[in-house]
Formats: structure tokens, sequence, C-alpha cells
């Protein structure tokens, strides 16, 4: 089987500008608002509720949201790709809708807004995670480079990790004192999956299907047996 190739030749820009604005984005929150949010403690989401968070924070969600659109809507170059292009979509939607709902401003949700956003990034982190374990099982069908599958996979393993931390501290704070360090398996679960998108962002470039054999030559199969010719009698005139 012949991978299908991207169907548009931006896919990889959009995808790759996209995955690093949103680096960069988050990045600077952490700077620039070091002495306002403590990363230990409060969620990723405390950044938008003040300037200039509230306008970071949008952007580089945004961006991942931009990257995930641009590799759902021209592919990654894989074959077998389509449950990747799907989660991909339905990542880059509910990413939108955690912009569009922002979290309460206490530290328990209880607004109908906050409970979609939290939801929302939950279900976003967890499609990418699904995008990324999918994707690293059809770059079996290619010979793309083994390291990047290699981090594909050491990605999509510490999103685990850290989306199950994730769950753990916020629904069950007290385990272990969760909410004194949710802050951190979010930063990291962040901070994997924009790398996880960036990757697959490369994919298209990285990504050949393997080589066929030629369709002119004749295939050997295991029934085969050799055939006997009766010889040819001249005639006679």
């Amino acid at each position: 089987m012949t991978a299908p190739q991207p169907a548009a030749p931006w896919q990889t820009v959009v995808a790759a500008v996209g995955g690093a604005a949103a680096a960069v984005g988050f990045l600077l929150l952490h700077l620039v608002m070091a002495d306002s949010v403590d990363p230990m403690v409060q969620p990723v989401s405390s950044y938008a509720l003040r300037a200039p968070g509230s306008i970071l924070f949008p952007l580089g969600t945004l961006g991942l949201a931009a990257g995930c659109a641009a590799l759902a809507a021209a592919g990654l170059g894989l074959p077998r790709q389509r449950p990747v292009r799907a989660l991909l979509g339905l990542a880059a939607v509910l990413l939108v809708l955690v912009v569009v709902f922002r979290t309460d401003t206490g530290d328990t949700v209880t607004s109908t807004a906050g409970e979609i956003h939290r939801w929302s990034a939950g279900a976003a982190f967890g499609a990418l995670l699904l995008a990324g374990l999918a994707a690293d099982r059809a770059m079996r069908y290619t010979t793309v480079d083994p390291f990047l599958r290699r981090l594909s996979r050491v990605l999509a393993g510490l999103s685990l990790v850290a989306l199950a931390l994730t769950a753990l501290n916020t629904f069950l704070p007290e385990f272990a004192d969760g909410a004194s360090w949710r802050g951190l398996p979010q930063r990291i679960l962040l901070a994997v999956e924009t790398g996880l998108v960036l990757l697959l962002a490369r994919l298209p470039m990285a990504a050949e299907p393997p080589p066929r054999p030629l369709s002119w030559l004749p295939e050997a199969t295991p029934d085969a047996r050799p055939v006997a010719v009766a010889p040819r009698v001249p005639v006679r005139s």
C-alpha cells in the first residue's frame, strides 16, 4: 500500500508554525507571570484570567489548534491515517472551546463555562494522545526515521502519565496531597503534547512508503509447480 501524500503544501508550514507559536506563547506565560501564578499549584488555565495571560493564553491555544487543524485537513503522508486525522480534527475543535469558555476564578469549578473549559481541555489532550499512538501505529507501514518513531513513543508515554496524574489531582485532590502540586503534570502535559504536534508536522517530509516490487516481475507462490510441456512433433509434408 502506498502512503497518501499530503493534499496541500502549506500543511507542514501551518502545523509547524502553529505548534511553535503555542510553545513560545506558553513559555512567555510562565516567564512574565511567574510572580502572579504559582506553576506548582495553580492550573494552566489560571493564566487566562488576567493580563497579559488573557492574550497570550488564547494565542498559544489557538496556535496549537491551528496546527492540529492543518494536520487533520491535509494529512500526514502516512498510510491508514484516517484515525489520526479524525483525532487531530477533534482536538482542534476542543482547543477552540477551551478558549471560548474560560475557567472560573476560584479554586473550584462551579459555572457551566468552567465545566465546558475543563472537560474540553481534558478531552483535547486525550485526543492528542490517541492521535500520537495512532500515528505510531501507522508509521509501521513506512520507512520513517526510527528515531522519530521512538520519539513519538516517548512523547505518547509521557503524555499518558501526565494525563493520568492530571485527572487524579483534579478529581482526588486529597490523594498524595495532589492539590499542592496539581499544576506540575498539567504543564508537563502541555509541553509534551505541543512537542507531539511539532513531531507530527515533521512526518509528511519524513514518512515514505516501503518500496513496492516491480509489477512486471513474476511472483512466486507456494503452490507453484513446474508445468510439463509436450515436445513438439515435426509435421511431415
